[in-house]
């Protein structure tokens, strides 16, 4: 494309014109949610076995140390009394289409679910962009 833009930019950058145009510019917008979910530890395996019987494959794991109505506990260490209020947890980071937020919901609460204090919690959240790297998509494509 040329315009008489083009001839003040630096040389490589394109024409302005294109740059700038809305039109060239405006991407796909499909809804996309961020699924935090903070479980038990012991309860991992189940957990991803039933995100993956929904077909749900792609999740993000890090430990995660946290206190919530479960409290904490006390015990004994070589002789003095300590009182441990951060307990270890399973951080899990599911990036979803809308298709899948009710289907990863339920896996997770299935695997994860005891009936006790402590099976953690879900957090859904709202996801404007998400770029895959090696390709350079965009939206809901990028999830995958």
């Amino acid at each position: 494309m040329n315009c008489n833009i083009c001839s003040i930019l630096p040389f490589g950058t394109g024409c302005a014109t294109y740059i700038a145009s809305p039109r060239l510019t405006r991407r796909k917008k499909g809804k996309m949610k961020l699924i935090i979910a903070y479980i038990q530890p012991e309860r991992l395996n189940a957990v991803k076995q039933a995100l993956y019987e929904r077909e749900i494959y792609k999740i993000s794991v890090t430990n995660a140390l946290g206190c919530g109505r479960q409290g904490g506990y006390v015990k004994m260490y070589r002789g003095a009394v300590e009182e441990v209020t951060l307990l270890k947890k399973m951080r899990l980071a599911i990036a979803v289409n809308d298709d899948y937020v009710e289907k990863t919901i339920d896996a997770i609460v299935e695997g994860a679910r005891t009936g006790e204090i402590g099976d953690g919690k879900i957090f859904v959240l709202p996801m404007d962009e998400c770029v895959r790297i090696r390709t350079g998509e965009r939206g809901p494509e990028a999830i995958g």
